[in-house]
């Protein structure tokens, strides 16, 4: 099972049929169905110790998509709007290997994720960390959901410790 954050709200879980298969998910389970709340609910605890998102008892909706092998589904909280940390910083670099040789200069013990796509490379500082960050190589980002978006449409590479693990390359 692979968890993705894509926003404050909303996660992705990507997970083969056999995965889907252990935790009972069947496209044709109704909603109302107490089993299918079971499973939704063993479902929940799974993302919890996967990845530290906790939806368990809260709202949420669910959209499964299953092709060729693979199950997808978009978990999204419902009537709640966690509000992002205050303080944490998006930092753009114009290429990967800008990221790499940043990653060298830095404090490896900052806590930050990394993502790469079509637009550059960035570096995602947690809110606790993000005041002790600087540098001039990155151009730091800082219009509203800037982290949503890199989560949904760039792909993450490092998460948690991508400082040091970036800066050993």
């Amino acid at each position: 099972m692979r968890v993705i954050r894509i926003s404050a709200n909303n996660v992705r879980v990507e997970m083969s049929d056999e995965e889907a298969e252990k935790y009972g998910i069947d496209a044709t389970a109704e909603a109302e169905n107490g089993a299918a709340r079971g499973t939704l609910r063993r479902l929940l605890e799974a993302v919890k110790s996967e990845s530290g998102i906790d939806y368990c008892g809260e709202r949420v909706s669910v959209r499964l998509l299953r092709s060729h092998g693979v199950c997808d589904m978009i978990i999204s909280r419902l009537g709640v709007c966690e509000s992002k940390a205050p303080g944490a910083c998006v930092v753009r670099f114009p290429s990967v290997g800008a990221l790499i040789a940043a990653c060298r200069v830095m404090d490896r013990a900052l806590r930050a994720d990394a993502c790469i796509g079509e637009i550059g490379a960035f570096l995602i500082i947690d809110a606790e960390h993000a005041s002790k960050f600087s540098n001039k190589d990155g151009e730091v980002t800082d219009f509203a959901f800037c982290e949503e978006f890199v989560r949904e449409h760039c792909k993450t590479v490092c998460t948690g410790d991508a400082i040091r693990c970036l800066s050993e390359l």
